[in-house]
C-alpha cells in the first residue's frame, strides 16, 4: 500500500511513534524497491519465510472419460 499513495500517511504516523518500538511488516514481497522500503521503518529486522515442504506429495488421481453428444430427437 505504500507505493500506492499511503506512504506520507504512514510517515506522519511513523514519526509520531516512539523510537524504540516493535514493527511488524506483513508482505507477499519484499524484493526490490517494497523491501528497501520496509527497511526505512524497521530496525534489525528478522524475515520469515514460509514455503511448502519438497518432498510433500498429493494423492491425485486424474482420469478423462468419453461421454457421447445424443443427437436430439426430430419427433419433438
Amino acid at each position: 500500500m505504500l507505493d500506492m499513495g499511503f506512504k506520507p500517511a504512514v510517515d506522519r504516523i511513523v514519526a509520531k511513534t516512539p523510537a524504540e518500538r516493535q514493527t511488524l511488516f506483513f508482505s507477499a514481497t519484499l524484493e526490490g524497491a517494497t523491501g528497501k522500503l520496509a527497511s526505512v521503518y524497521t530496525r534489525q529486522a528478522r524475515r520469515h519465510t514460509n514455503a511448502p515442504a519438497l518432498d510433500a506429495e498429493a494423492d491425485i488421481e486424474h482420469s478423462f472419460v468419453h461421454v457421447d453428444n445424443p443427437t436430439p430427437s426430430s419427433s419433438g
